[in-house]
């Protein structure tokens, strides 16, 4: 598998950078943080998985060409959402990338329970660009495409910079446009109904006060659909167009999990 040449880290001290970052935020949140991506992948290479948690492997092109991954680079020296970036790394995407990492072990939700993934997301690309879309979902496993891709779920940003939720094929867009070259933090709830599945979608704009409990009100949401309710896999695809960078990626069963590092 061809794979893009990455930047060296910033500095010697990056070597031990990420694993007491990932050994913290295990220890903080305990159970409930189910898999975690930092992207200090000091080995160079994404798909070797030695950066973060809860995970089977590294990540995966999950396109149909089998193509070139992403690049890890340095993040800027900024402080978003209570976390201090400076000599930190991130994943960075251009347009028609598409991949796929699957976690640990498969995620069960059961009724009356929820499943949350939290991402720092910077949009790179102008709005309006053809073909520009982000999209994140979670994936059931099949070895159906066809069946994968009617049971994800999924969240992102059209094409016009505007965030939204896709709930089995029922997608609610939020009217408001998300600024170019500002992180925003991006919390996603799935909630377990007894008889179906709800998505949910808060976004926060850099500077915003993060909800310390469950928020009442979502920047999107869906209307309850029938899904499957065990995934086993998280994919990243963006339209040929689009450019993004990616940060402190979260799986958890807790909105407290989710959002621990606005604390």
């Amino acid at each position: 598998m061809p794979v893009r040449q990455l930047s060296p880290p910033r500095s010697p001290s990056m070597t031990q950078h990420d694993a007491p970052a990932s050994s913290r935020l295990r220890d903080e949140a305990g159970q409930a943080l189910l898999a975690y991506d930092g992207f200090e992948n000091l080995a160079g290479r994404i798909q070797r998985g030695r950066s973060g948690f809860g995970w089977s492997g590294g990540w995966e092109s999950a396109g149909r060409g089998r193509g070139s991954l992403p690049e890890i680079i340095d993040a800027p020296d900024d402080v978003v959402f209570g976390i201090d970036r400076s000599g930190r790394r991130l994943l960075s995407l251009q347009g028609g990338d598409n991949l796929r990492r699957s976690v640990q072990s498969p995620i069960e939700l059961t009724s009356g329970t929820s499943l949350f993934l939290s991402l720092l997301l910077t949009r790179r690309s102008p709005a309006g660009e053809e073909d520009s879309a982000i999209q994140v979902y979670l994936e059931p496993e099949s070895a159906s495409p066809g069946f994968t891709r009617r049971h994800s779920v999924s969240f992102g940003v059209t094409s016009d910079g505007r965030p939204f939720v896709n709930n089995a094929g029922t997608i609610d867009v939020t009217a408001i446009p998300l600024s170019v070259g500002e992180a925003h933090l991006f919390v996603f709830q799935l909630e377990a109904l007894q008889q179906a599945m709800k998505a949910n979608l808060r976004v926060f704009r850099t500077g915003d006060l993060v909800d310390a409990i469950h928020p009442s009100a979502w920047t999107a949401h869906s209307t309850a659909s029938l899904l499957s309710t065990e995934f086993t896999s998280i994919r990243i695809s963006l339209g040929t167009q689009a450019a993004a960078q990616v940060d402190e990626l979260r799986i958890s069963n807790s909105w407290s999990a989710a959002i621990n590092m606005a604390n």
